[in-house]
């Protein structure tokens, strides 16, 4: 890289590591506002507790405290658009934002619990299964009043029967058998969300290196540089991490490492084992079941006759295999979907489907009463999964017709994954930050609309829950409540209609869900030398 090209980077690169410290400092207070509820003997470490007292930021009040956690959330989502912005205009080293998203990984490990308390559900529902003996899909928290973890799960979560698929209650029960404090679990879940975001990040790194090089340094900097992903996901120690990781994982099997000229067609067997990563990952949040419906259809699709069918019953038994190996484990007629039907009666605060059911439910109960206030909000609960089934069927058409002309590939499957999960995203009725980096992975492949759009959702999801940090705090709470609801809700709907209208356009012109390459196809050689612009 020129100097002037070191110049350029310096600046992104600068207000990125400064953003990623002021959010570490700030997390560092004992007692932080970014914290959730801790156990006895959870503290930040000590060169973060010395750093914040020199600092002077130990003796602030609780509110000024509160305050400055709401300005490094937000300061960190602005540095990382900042930093975006030359990452995708070439002014970022691919070795550069690579091995910086390793730093900025292995730091968010380091940093105390933040934001969420999904961990001690995640290891209270491993207990009932390790330690009581008891099937998470039938008990319920409650049921186990003096475990050590109950008084830290969340109180909307102790009446509800595990939400988690069964291969990740298997890691829960595993790790619960061998670690009993809830330090050492939290420390367990971090390092294992540390551990598949520096996954993630390396094989976006090299797939997108070989796939696209002028968008590998974009790329990385949207998975390894985002403070979604370092203080949500990882800093919270999120399962949804593994989601994001199969389906790199998944993409680098079909894709043979993302060689140029060499991805397409896969063979039945890359297409078995992709499909069988898929589901394991399904069998941790069911979301990851998206991408691989559309492998399988685009397996079938792409063969004829009897080769159609054998593909099919290939791939089908290896997802009912899978399924049924880890599901025997927590076998019971109590809920035969494995936590979806818990789930499902869930809303998030910040999802569009809750904003149009309060919305339009005021509005309807002047007018008819509570008869027509709950048909209203009935109606729009089903109404946009309804949206999502309807643009996921065009989807899988739009992949078929591909996969059957043999058109692009692997890079018009990923794509499709994209749009796929984006849209999926924004009609679940549960919407949280750390949800984003099941998209992540893929956003360098899809056309502008998508692109910019989940670029959009990742930003105001990184700002949405300092909610999360003023909750404990009056005086601020009902301001970024509202900012929230009234605010970032509707840009998330404009987003959503916007890649609504996008994907209807290209389904009807026949113009495809690809974005379009280089003149010439250059991102098919090599990529330059490590170090050099992406």
């Amino acid at each position: 890289m020129d100097r002037p090209g070191r110049v350029r980077a310096a600046a992104p690169l600068l207000a990125a590591i400064c953003a990623v410290a002021f959010v570490g400092v700030v997390a560092g207070i004992p007692g932080s506002p970014l914290q959730p509820v801790q156990p006895a003997g959870a503290e930040p470490l000590a060169p973060l507790r010395w750093l914040a007292r020199v600092l002077g930021l130990s003796g602030l009040g609780s509110t000024t405290q509160a305050s400055l956690g709401i300005v490094a959330s937000v300061a960190a989502t602005a540095a990382f658009l900042f930093a975006l912005r030359a990452a995708w205009r070439g002014e970022l080293g691919v070795r550069l934002v690579t091995w910086t998203s390793v730093a900025f990984v292995v730091f968010a490990v380091l940093l105390p619990l933040l934001y969420s308390r999904d961990v001690y559900a995640y290891a209270t529902y491993g207990r009932m299964a390790s330690i009581h003996h008891a099937n998470p899909y039938v008990s319920v928290p409650r049921d186990f009043p003096h475990d050590p973890l109950y008084g830290l799960v969340g109180p909307e979560w102790r009446t509800v029967t595990a939400v988690y698929g069964p291969a990740f209650l298997l890691v829960s029960a595993g790790l619960t058998r061998w670690l009993h404090g809830a330090v050492a679990l939290i420390w367990a879940y971090k390092l294992l969300a540390g551990a598949a975001a520096l996954g993630i990040v390396l094989l976006v790194s090299r797939l997108s290196s070989r796939m696209w090089p002028s968008r590998a340094a974009f790329a990385t900097v949207l998975v390894g540089w985002n403070p979604v992903v370092l203080f949500h996901d990882v800093g919270g120690g999120h399962n949804d991490l593994l989601v994001g990781l199969a389906i790199v994982i998944a993409l680098w099997i079909l894709a043979r490492g993302g060689r140029p000229g060499t991805a397409w067609p896969p063979s039945l067997g890359r297409e078995a084992a992709a499909v069988a990563v898929l589901a394991v990952a399904s069998m941790v949040k069911a979301t990851a079941a998206i991408p691989m419906i559309l492998v399988v259809v685009a397996a079938v699709w792409r063969r004829r006759g009897a080769e159609r069918w054998k593909a099919f019953g290939v791939l089908a038994g290896v997802v009912a295999v899978l399924v049924a190996a880890f599901a025997a484990p927590f076998a019971q007629t109590h809920d035969l979907t494995f936590g979806l039907s818990s789930l499902a009666a869930h809303e998030g605060w910040l999802a569009p489907t809750r904003f149009f059911r309060v919305v339009l439910g005021h509005i309807a109960h002047p007018l008819g009463g509570d008869a027509a206030k709950t048909a209203v909000q009935t109606f729009v609960r089903v109404a946009l999964p309804v949206v999502f089934l309807v643009a996921f069927v065009a989807i899988g058409r739009e992949v078929g017709r591909r996969a059957s002309h043999g058109d692009d590939g692997v890079r018009a499957l990923a794509t499709a994954w994209g749009w796929a999960l984006v849209v999926v995203l924004l009609c679940s009725p549960v919407l949280w930050p750390w949800y984003v980096v099941w998209i992540l992975p893929l956003v360098w492949l899809l056309p502008r609309t998508p692109r910019v759009g989940t670029v959009v959702i990742s930003a105001v999801l990184g700002v949405s829950h300092t909610v999360a940090v003023a909750v404990r705090f009056p005086a601020i709470f009902k301001g970024t409540l509202f900012v929230g609801h009234y605010v970032l809700t509707p840009v998330l709907i404009v987003v959503l209609v916007l890649l609504l209208r996008e994907l209807r356009r290209r389904v009807v012109s026949g113009a495809g869900l690809l974005d379009e390459l280089p003149p010439a196809r250059q991102e098919h050689r090599e990529v330059a030398p490590a170090g050099s612009k992406a």
